[in-house]
């Protein structure tokens, strides 16, 4: 199970949560699905058996055009076999009264007159048994007449019919080994994001723009912080993610409102307001005094300050 949800989560880009409840919704449509599928197999067997009941037997009545059109060709061929003669043939060539002394039926004579007219031809004796209705009891009685070879007496293949191409198998081509060169986290776009395992298109665009959000990382951990992102990522990441471009720095004793995703709306507000009072701040020390700040919060947001 914990495979089937790592799997999914790696397959959609989902988190942990959003797998399992992926799950969840998968296995409601399976099971309703099976009881569907056998609610409709029972009601049609309960159908079928009260038809049969209340009917009985019922035959299909043949329809008068399909009577008359009906031969009966293993009675045709019963009342030709009494007249046949017998005599060595090339059906290649052969009439159509020359098919008929041997006992074949005129529908049959007609039929092989028609695939020659149109290319075909007999090689072996057994390609008469490809002729459409061929019974193989007439074939039995005129084989040894049929003046072509069997193809039971072949020695060697018949490359005409059996014919095979070999075509040298292309060698396969070395694995390609993809190599990730370092990049700046802080200028990488999506195609060298994802090149990374675990980040794929939707993770890629999430992290560029909780970076631009911040104006930077200042550390590879905050892309972390990314919304969604598995953890098990950074250790990846770490490896050729690197940190060459600054962070942009918010001039705090200068501004009369910024945001920033460390600080509350209500958070900024109260900076500047105190700034007003006791004039600007020489470093985060004097940011201590104000007593909606944590130490948690000025630790995180230092690093984009400037005084």
């Amino acid at each position: 199970m914990k495979r089937l949800l790592n799997a999914i989560r790696d397959q959609f880009e989902l988190t942990h949560n959003e797998a399992k409840s992926a799950l969840l919704f998968f296995v409601i449509i399976l099971v309703n699905l099976l009881l569907y599928y056998s609610y409709s197999a029972y009601t049609v067997n309960e159908q079928s058996e009260i038809l049969i009941e209340d009917y009985g037997k019922t035959e299909i009545p043949e329809s008068e055009e399909r009577k008359s059109n009906w031969v009966d060709y293993g009675s045709s061929y019963k009342k030709s076999a009494k007249k046949v003669e017998r005599f060595s043939f090339d059906p290649n060539v052969a009439t159509n009264e020359q098919f008929e002394r041997l006992g074949f039926p005129k529908y049959l004579a007609k039929t092989i007159i028609n695939y020659r007219s149109k290319g075909g031809k007999f090689k072996y004796k057994e390609d008469l048994l490809k002729i459409y209705s061929m019974k193989p009891e007439l074939y039995a009685d005129i084989e040894n007449l049929v003046s072509l070879p069997s193809k039971l007496d072949k020695k060697t293949p018949d490359f005409d019919e059996h014919r095979v191409i070999a075509e040298e198998k292309p060698a396969f081509a070395p694995k390609k080994t993809f190599t990730i060169s370092k990049f700046d986290i802080n200028t990488a776009d999506t195609t060298q994001l994802m090149q990374i395992k675990g980040i794929g298109k939707v993770f890629a665009s999430r992290i560029i723009k909780y970076r631009d959000i911040l104006g930077g990382f200042h550390s590879i951990d905050q892309v972390g912080e990314t919304y969604g992102l598995d953890p098990t990522v950074l250790p990846e990441l770490k490896k050729y993610a690197v940190l060459n471009t600054k962070v942009k720095k918010i001039r705090i004793n200068d501004l009369e409102n910024f945001r920033h995703p460390y600080l509350r709306y209500n958070q900024v507000k109260v900076i500047v307001a105190y700034r007003k009072q006791h004039g600007n701040f020489r470093n985060t020390e004097d940011l201590k005094q104000i007593k909606i700040l944590d130490e948690a919060t000025i630790s995180k947001i230092e690093p984009y300050l400037e005084f």
